[in-house]
């Protein structure tokens, strides 16, 4: 919002008739100890994302994601069950019954290691989750330890994606040309087995909220 104050400057003001001096060369990373965040710069892919290990906040959706872009609106929960309603976009969230989907709540403990995230949440007061981010530019890794001891069903997903009006998520299919080195995958680390899937961003796709593509799987401690 700062960025709109000299709109509220008279128009013979000085700043208005400053000479424009080109951006400042700034690093691909920026660690931000104080918030827990890490700012990434893909300047061949025009691309800006920040990593964040999760703050306190009643907004959920708009504080407690792991990842939020410059170039990808991020999703809000709506009414409708399941992970359509999840707004699981740059998120890991947990259920019970597939129908109620919970986001990263009260973090309980957040580190910077370098630049490396990590994080701690309770999801119900027997189930903890552990993760960790890191940037890989033009990518980045999460890795998630859930200890629980009741069957948990879990969504995650990558920047939001337009779908063009089909709210079908077994029927999505996008047919704009993207670059192979824009995707995120979802890869089996731990002995379950899950869905592989992979997510395309680019920027030639339209920024939509609540259009994430969807990969859903189980787990049992």
């Amino acid at each position: 919002m700062k960025a709109f104050l000299p709109l509220a400057l008279p128009a013979d003001h000085p700043f208005w008739e400053a000479d424009e001096r080109p951006l400042s060369a700034v690093d691909e990373l920026t660690v931000q100890p104080e918030p827990k965040m890490i700012i990434c710069r893909d300047d061949e892919a025009g691309h800006h994302y920040a990593l964040t290990a999760g703050q306190n906040s009643q907004y959920l959706e708009k504080y407690s994601k792991i990842t939020y872009s410059t170039e990808f609106g991020f999703g809000i929960c709506t009414r409708a069950q399941g992970l359509a309603g999840s707004a699981h976009d740059g998120a890991l969230v947990l259920s019970e019954d597939e129908s109620h989907y919970r986001l990263r709540l009260t973090v309980e403990d957040a580190t910077v290691d370098g630049t490396t995230l990590y994080s701690r949440w309770d999801a119900w007061d027997d189930v903890t989750v552990d993760t960790w981010v890191a940037p890989a530019l033009p990518w980045h890794v999460r890795i998630h330890r859930i200890d629980t001891s009741r069957r948990l069903h879990s969504g995650e997903g990558g920047f939001a994606l337009d779908r063009s009006g089909n709210e079908d998520p077994d029927a999505f299919e996008h047919t704009e040309s993207l670059e192979e080195r824009l995707c995120s995958i979802l890869l089996e680390l731990a002995g379950f087995e899950i869905s592989v899937g992979i997510v395309l961003v680019a920027s030639s796709i339209r920024t939509q909220t609540q259009t994430s593509a969807i990969h859903g799987r189980s787990c049992q401690r």
